[in-house]
């Protein structure tokens, strides 16, 4: 898009993706709107029922936590940790990757595009974790995440080679994602106050920006 269209085509993305998330948005508060209003009126009629002596069924009892509330506490402090450095390690590979492509020599387009798998593993890296639970409150995975960034870092600047910086940059990506969607699954899985819960996480995103750009 740079190449063809000039650099006011940066803002097209932005403005397309803004515009289909506002449409988005409208969709689902009518579908929640609808079914809030199916569900005031199942009250209603369930009302009249108990009224008349029909019993209703009692609601399944509530699930227990797989993980003590200590170490629950324990893995939604580190991964609240990990999350500043996260975001310092994406806005230096940010400011790394001009010299890699100028070094490996690339085009506009081709180093946007090798500059940005990270950015691809770590969507593809949210949709694994989103459906394969099996990483919940497993410290194991949490310690890899905390590991990687680092290296991976050094070696997109200390290796300037495409198929090094391809491979660091996936695994970059993919210990991003599991470090911020175990700060957001952690932050809202052992709090009664969400909102709040999720407030800190995005506190902890501008924490680790914040350095970056001044």
């Amino acid at each position: 898009m740079l190449d063809r269209l000039g650099l006011r085509s940066l803002f097209f993305v932005p403005m397309i993706l803004l515009i289909t998330e506002l449409a988005v948005t409208f969709w689902l508060a009518d579908r929640v709107r609808r079914t809030c209003d199916r569900s005031r009126d199942l009250g209603s009629s369930r009302s009249n029922r108990d009224a008349a002596g029909i019993t209703i069924p009692a609601a399944p009892p509530a699930e227990i936590h797989p993980c003590s509330p200590a170490r629950a506490r324990s893995f939604l402090r580190h991964a609240w940790l990990a999350n500043p450095f996260a975001y310092i390690g994406i806005n230096t590979l940010v400011a790394l990757m001009p010299g890699i492509a100028r070094r490996l020599e690339l085009s506009t387009m081709l180093a946007g595009f090798w500059g940005s798998l990270w950015c691809f593993a770590r969507v593809a890296t949210f949709v694994g974790l989103w459906l394969w639970p099996g990483w919940h409150y497993r410290f194991r995975w949490l310690l890899a995440a905390y590991s990687r960034p680092g290296r991976r870092l050094h070696h997109d600047s200390a290796r300037p080679n495409l198929p090094v910086l391809v491979a660091a940059q996936i695994v970059f990506g993919s210990a991003i994602g599991l470090i911020y969607y175990s700060s957001l699954f952690y932050s809202m899985d052992i709090s009664q106050t969400k909102g709040e819960h999720g407030g800190i996480h995005e506190s902890a995103i501008g924490l680790g920006t914040a350095p970056a750009r001044r």
